[in-house]
């Protein structure tokens, strides 16, 4: 799951909102033709832990570019156009009982941040935004997804070594 990974990751950190994780009601894994183990779409349907219901949708093979995070509400929703590469679309989009607000959040790319976060934990010793723990349980999502789709977590290469990568479980966690 290449693209997939990001939008599970959002409403993971939505749910945290609530300090919980979301739960997974059911997901679609549609694999490229003559490919099984090649992603080409997925979708999953989770409910967020205030009973909201929440989509993690990707399409390898659309025709267009979206990244976007849509939250609906009885009052209103707020859109994020692009939230991987905001250098390309920074809107933030409001819409309300007063119409639509659109603000712009900057276009700096999403690895600037990154990478000034990383240089804040190793020189300034700040904590870091993403933590191995957090990297797992997406991953746990990421499995259970394939499960729910029937289909089988993906795994280490066939053709990676034990020297090259460590000592991996089935599921590629190091240990």
């Amino acid at each position: 799951m290449d693209l997939g990974c990001y939008s599970l990751h959002v409403t993971r950190t939505v749910a945290g909102l609530w300090n919980d994780e979301p739960t997974l009601l059911a997901a679609t894994v549609t694999t490229r033709e003559g490919l099984a183990d090649v992603d080409e779409r997925a979708e999953a349907h989770l409910r967020l832990p205030n009973g909201a219901d929440a989509w993690a949708r990707c399409d390898m093979a659309s025709q267009t570019w979206q990244m976007t995070i849509r939250a609906a509400g009885t009052s209103g929703s707020v859109t994020i156009a692009d939230f991987i590469h905001p250098q390309d679309d920074d809107r933030l989009i409001l819409v309300d009982k007063d119409g639509e607000h659109v603000e712009h959040l900057g276009k700096t790319t999403t690895y600037t941040y990154q990478l000034e976060a990383f240089t804040a934990a190793v020189r300034e010793g700040r904590p870091f935004p993403t933590t191995t723990d957090d990297s797992v349980r997406t991953m746990q999502l990421i499995d259970a997804t394939y499960e729910a789709a029937c289909l089988t977590p993906r795994g280490m290469s066939a053709t990676a070594s034990s020297a090259e990568t460590g000592s991996f479980t089935s599921r590629g966690l190091r240990l």
